[in-house]
């Protein structure tokens, strides 16, 4: 009767919290100074909010969506320069209600109004409205106040604005897909008809017996889950961010993948010690049988079950997982390492569940075989080609130049030529698992015509995160030392445009190929600004430990890559920018430094 009670009571704050609900799906922070005012919105998933007026949308008599628009209710000793400017990831389609061409930002927007300054009494009573809608409904216009008054600023926002992370997802799949990778491996595919019969000759009654499974799918989850979380306590975002980028700890991942790939090889087996898998499995046994109508033992045994399974599939595993939470370590943020390994956690618990929910499906899958091997060696194959990119990162920090881009590039298409040659060779040993032999080969032979196509002249923006930055982009005209950029820019007139990167950045390898490859912004680089790079993870005589104080102390910011327009005394002239690919965006980015420089 309690029980019920307490559920009725649940239902009834639920429900008197819905119909009480008012939607404020865009939450927005704004702050301002003597050059500009920035209205900066994160938006709730499923919602847009419109951009600055387009011109090819055609708009007449008002027709159309609520555009954002900067407005004035006041302005004295300051005039405005330019009409709103929008930043972010802009898009654009056709809506078929409004008969024209709509723009509009999902998940986060920038609007930038600039103004200047004319007498040292001002005083700004502004605006921004905006419209914002989601797939089945739209809000009213809604409006952003702001007041500016001498040195004092008030806004009517009370959201706290933080920076979000946009690549979370990326991350996610990045783990699945691992998750999938691990699951097609000799140490777990045969444990899951193993498993799941288990559990079914265990149990009389299917329905128990598919609870069962379920709950040890679960139980693969919160071990893989807890591993990301305790990755995460224990070195913070900061310090694996550090990680990522340092040159010892690339050598010693480098070494590790060595390890096994050899192992993956077939050289020797590398396994967790026994004895763990033995006595938990012992311990779960006694926890089913002797306290079997205990609803905690019953969850425990099948939760020690679970790691059991972690423990014996470590050798195949450990380097899946190995990569993925130093890759996703230099996202510079806490949740990284978390969301990885939950993709990774789903896509290896998944088969368990759905076996078990349909054991008439395990007549179905591969018997193992040769075909496991195949893919145990290609895992190999690949691993030694993420080896050579830990060595790279060593390589370019200590500065010793064994490793250059295009020896990089020529040993990554040794490896891809010599797995298309054991591909081949496995086919004409044996015929079988022919459609998992055609996807390997097409995608060994594809990446070797690809980084073959790199000595002709290609600059291989697809693996571009992976390779060592090209000669060119570390020799161009710019600076290495930011007090000397600063006097540089002192003495021409120019702006600064920082950019905090480190040889191990995978994102900075990808801006580079993606946007600075941009004619109008290589333009604008060279001709507008002073360029100062700066390697936070340069390891001669502690100079990437100086930049990387820089970046802390003065700006505030410890992930890479940071990209900062500042005045010559290094004064930010508007809000930095992160890994981000919209080209279109980062020559707004540009173009808004000048303007406030002027």
């Amino acid at each position: 009767m309690t029980r019920r009670l307490f559920l009725l009571s649940i239902i009834c704050i639920c429900v008197h919290i819905c119909q009480a609900q008012i939607l404020e799906p865009v939450k927005f922070h704004v702050t301002g100074d003597s050059t500009r005012i920035v209205f900066k919105a994160k938006i709730e998933k499923g919602w847009h909010v419109y951009s600055v007026v387009d011109s090819t949308a055609s708009a007449e008599d008002g027709y159309g969506p609520t555009w954002a628009t900067f407005n004035i209710r006041h302005i004295k000793g300051a005039s405005l320069i330019g009409s709103l400017l929008a930043m972010g990831n802009e898009q654009k389609k056709y809506d078929d209600m409004f008969g024209m061409n709509v723009c509009y930002f999902e998940d986060s927007v920038t609007f930038i109004q600039n103004i200047k300054i004319t007498d040292k009494h001002y005083d700004i009573d502004c605006y921004l409205e905006y419209g914002t809608c989601d797939d089945v409904q739209c809000l009213p216009p809604t409006t952003v106040d702001y007041k500016y008054s001498h040195t004092t600023a008030t806004n009517k926002s009370t959201i706290t604005d933080s920076q979000y992370k946009d690549n979370l997802l990326t991350i996610f799949f990045a783990g699945f897909i691992g998750g999938l990778l691990a699951l097609l491996t000799p140490c777990v595919w045969p444990m899951i008809p193993m498993t799941v019969s288990f559990f079914l000759k265990r149990n009389t009654k299917k329905k128990k017996a598919m609870k069962e499974a379920i709950v040890y799918g679960l139980s693969i989850i919160v071990i893989y889950l807890s591993l990301g979380i305790a990755v995460t306590l224990i070195f913070g975002a900061a310090a694996l961010n550090s990680l990522a980028t340092n040159a010892t700890a690339n050598i010693i991942f480098a070494l590790l993948l060595i390890i096994f790939v050899l192992s993956f090889f077939g050289l020797f087996e590398l396994r967790l010690p026994s004895s763990w898998a033995n006595n938990l499995d012992i311990e779960a046994d006694k926890l089913g049988q002797e306290h079997s109508h205990k609803s905690w033992a019953y969850l425990l045994s099948i939760f020690l079950m679970a790691l059991v399974l972690v423990i014996v599939s470590f050798s195949c595993t450990g380097p899946l997982i190995g990569v993925l939470l130093v890759s996703v370590a230099s996202a510079g943020t806490l949740l990284a390492p978390t969301v990885g390994m939950t993709g990774f956690a789903l896509a290896l618990a998944f088969p368990f569940a759905l076996f078990a929910m349909f054991p008439n499906w395990l007549n179905t899958m591969p018997k193992s075989g040769n075909w496991m091997n195949i893919v145990k060696v290609t895992l190999a194959f690949i691993e030694l080609a993420f080896a050579l990119k830990f060595i790279s990162v060593a390589d370019l920090a200590y500065g010793w130049g064994i490793l250059p881009r295009w020896l990089f590039i020529l040993l990554w298409l040794l490896i891809f030529v010599a797995l298309t040659i054991y591909i081949v060779y496995q086919w004409c040993r044996d015929k079988k698992a022919k459609i998992l032999k055609i996807i390997i080969f097409a995608f060994a032979l594809t990446m070797s015509l690809y980084m073959s196509s790199g000595f002709l002249g290609n600059p291989l923006k697809h693996v571009s995160a992976f390779l060592p930055p090209e000669e060119e982009t570390l020799n161009a005209n710019h600076y290495n030392d930011y007090e000397q950029g600063l006097a540089a820019a002192k003495r021409q007139n120019k702006p600064c445009f920082i950019d905090f990167t480190g040889y191990g950045c995978v994102n900075c390898r990808k801006m580079e190929a993606a946007v600075f490859t941009d004619a109008e912004i290589k333009d604008m680089l060279s001709q507008e600004y002073i360029v100062i790079r700066l390697f936070v993870d340069d390891r001669r005589n502690g100079i990437g430990k100086k930049w990387s104080q820089l970046q802390q102390e003065r700006y505030g910011a410890n992930a890479q890559p940071y990209y900062i327009i500042t005045d010559d005394n290094g004064t930010p002239l508007l809000p930095a920018r992160g890994y981000d690919e919209d080209v279109m965006a980062f020559r707004e980015f540009l173009k808004l430094g000048v303007l406030n420089n002027k």
